[in-house]
């Protein structure tokens, strides 16, 4: 399923230290039951839907077209050097999240967006440095990029992001969306 990130869940069910006795086993197994299915059909309805975007956030993408690995922000990140995500999927791992940097499974968001969307009513300011420095791209109010290496120099090239004002931000290299 596209989009749905799995994440291993371990049920320890049990009454004091030792396992369950023969008369506990069924309830168990029934209320394990109920709650795989109950997850099975919110995982279905996500999956349905498509992928989310947090109202009122920036969506920055790893690849053009809002695929890959994806972040929003609801107001800053200074350094995205601190975001990291799994570099392989779930299919090419032993485990669920078993990314690190010894084995090259794990990535850094710095200087990997290429495609952007805004569901705000404000003006966001994307910087190619962190710490909101060096060019600087102004994406409008609901505007988007499905491809910033199409019109701007800054694909795969941005390290901040701070929302502005429902106004035109001034210090803009370019406007985009």
């Amino acid at each position: 399923m596209a989009g749905v990130s799995w994440v291993r869940i371990r049920v320890v069910v049990g009454i004091g230290s030792g396992p369950l006795k023969e008369p506990f086993m069924p309830l168990a197994r029934r209320a394990l039951t109920s709650v795989l299915t109950a997850g099975t059909v919110a995982l279905a309805g996500l999956a349905a839907a498509g992928p989310a975007q947090a109202a009122d956030s920036v969506k920055l993408c790893t690849d053009d077209g809002y695929k890959g690995k994806c972040l929003t922000r609801t107001s800053y990140d200074s350094n995205f050097y601190n975001d990291v995500y799994c570099t392989r999927s779930n299919r090419d791992v032993a485990k669920p999240l078993d990314c690190t940097w010894r084995d090259g499974g794990a990535s850094r968001f710095e200087d990997k967006v290429s495609s952007v969307s805004n569901r705000t009513s404000r003006w966001w300011k994307l910087y190619e440095d962190r710490s909101y420095g060096g060019y600087v791209l102004c994406l409008r109010p609901g505007g988007y990029d499905a491809n910033l290496g199409d019109n701007t120099p800054q694909e795969d090239d941005i390290s901040s992001v701070k929302i502005q004002g429902q106004g035109q931000p001034t210090g803009c290299d370019q406007l985009i969306g």
